[in-house]
């Protein structure tokens, strides 16, 4: 018998995918400003390239915040992140919408969030 988490028992309450965008990285740094690093908000950033993503938290002074990798065309590791999360903030939604779509990341139980792109 397969256990189901439920939204509350979510390692993260938000994963910002794409933070290391334009637009991502202007939702990591408003986060920051307002809920900080703490455990208030449990955040978390993702993307494919890891070096990236920890270029970026360092430049806006969080380092240690968490970081999560996938690949937008590997559901298996995108629906590795969304169980994880209570709402993931999609920055691309694009790239995800083309091998995942809405219907299909709520067979997870996560909430897609909310979508923006900066192109």
């Amino acid at each position: 018998m397969a256990v189901h988490s439920t939204k509350n028992d979510r390692d993260y309450d938000v994963v910002v995918w794409g933070a290391t965008g334009f637009t991502g990285r202007l939702v990591a740094e408003y986060l920051l400003s307002r809920y900080g690093a703490s455990r208030t908000l449990r955040w978390a950033v993702g993307g494919r390239n890891r070096e990236k993503l920890e270029a970026v938290l360092d430049e806006i002074g969080a380092p240690d915040l968490p970081i999560l990798i996938g690949d937008s065309h590997d559901r298996h590791s995108l629906d590795a992140i969304v169980t994880r999360t209570r709402s993931p903030v999609r920055i691309h939604p694009h790239e995800i919408d083309d091998h995942l779509g809405v219907g299909e990341s709520g067979e997870q139980g996560g909430e897609l969030g909310v979508g923006v792109s900066d192109h």
